[in-house]
């Protein structure tokens, strides 16, 4: 389901940015494809999560 939020462009983006974390931070490197696809639509946001799983390998904002 989160896949599908952060991959739809009918959603407001920052929805699709909070999918998109909570995606991140149960699958780490694997939501990498959909960060990127955020990111290409302007989203900074994911390009910050993204940068912080490629460095760390996950990531998880109550740490």
């Amino acid at each position: 389901m989160l896949r599908e939020i952060v991959g739809s462009t009918k959603i407001d983006m920052q929805l699709r940015e909070y999918a998109a974390l909570i995606l991140a931070m149960n699958n780490g490197p694997n939501a990498l494809s959909e960060l990127s696809i955020l990111e290409s639509e302007g989203s900074w946001y994911a390009g910050e999560i993204s940068k912080h799983i490629k460095e760390y390998g996950g990531v998880n904002p109550y740490a």
